[in-house]
């Protein structure tokens, strides 16, 4: 299966199809096949889920591979989304209470630390040439310096009350303490 990802689905895409092909447990998140592909019936009641190399589980359907949470929308609401959030951070959890729908910024504000992230938290990193610690926070492609900081915590905090001010989707970062 492809890791590309769809945003546009392939028009014979559906909820009815979906529903066709798929059995969906909101309180599980799992996904499984009821109406088996050709020649296979050994699927049925099994995942047709495959993790893809971004930690997102993928399926095909129609031909094309798409990520399963989008699909999951697809199955429960009849709309394809514009962006589904995993509410905890968890690419694999695909329980109906952990998706929401939004778009691009607001997905951004619930990432995760990247793993290039040598500070710990998103929006604080040291400066040699000041010696101190700098908090930024960003929000619509625009970024807000909050200062320089001697000690890493109250970057942080600066960071965190920014944050909480700012990103209204997603207020609190996971994973940060100060």
């Amino acid at each position: 299966m492809a890791n590309t990802r769809r945003t546009e689905p392939h028009p014979e895409v559906t909820q009815e199809l979906v529903r066709e092909l798929f059995s969906y447990d909101p309180e599980t998140g799992e996904l499984t096949w009821i109406k088996a592909p050709k020649c296979h019936s050994e699927l049925l009641g099994k995942s047709p889920c495959r993790m893809n190399n971004r930690g997102y589980f993928a399926v095909g359907v129609s031909g094309r591979s798409y990520l399963v949470h989008r699909v999951i929308w697809l199955w429960v609401t009849g709309c394809w989304p514009t962006e589904v959030d995993h509410v905890n951070g968890v690419r694999s959890d695909n329980r109906w209470k952990n998706l929401r729908e939004c778009n691009r910024a607001e997905n951004r504000q619930n990432a995760c630390v990247q793993s290039n992230n040598t500070s710990g938290c998103p929006g604080v990193s040291y400066h040699s040439r000041h010696g101190k610690w700098a908090a930024r926070v960003g929000l619509g492609g625009e970024r807000t310096h909050l200062g320089y900081f001697t000690e890493y915590g109250d970057a942080v905090q600066a960071y965190l009350t920014a944050k909480a001010a700012t990103h209204t989707f997603q207020p609190t970062q996971r994973g940060v303490n100060a």
